[in-house]
């Protein structure tokens, strides 16, 4: 008596559609991790963060987008001096 259709073979292209998909689906998996792990380590250090901040503020005054008065005070703030209140502006 036959059951489950035809026999019950998978067919070899089933075969390699399920590993293709498996495949796909544990690369999916370790790269969730992968990018969970490395998200939650970013910005963890305040010195990186700091030096972030400053290599942004190099740019910006290379490409001319702010001036060196401005470059200097906001240099100031990233190093923790003349902080500003949120009052202040």
């Amino acid at each position: 008596m036959m059951m489950f259709g035809y026999g019950g073979h998978w067919a070899g292209w089933q075969v390699a559609f399920m590993v293709i998909v498996m495949i796909a689906v544990l690369g999916l998996l370790v790269w969730a991790a992968y990018a969970l792990i490395r998200n939650a380590n970013r910005g963890s250090n305040p010195e990186q963060r700091r030096d972030h901040a400053r290599m942004t503020l190099d740019e910006r005054l290379a490409n001319g987008e702010i001036d060196e008065g401005e470059y200097k005070h906001l240099c100031g703030l990233i190093a923790g001096e003349n902080r500003v209140s949120v009052g202040d502006g």
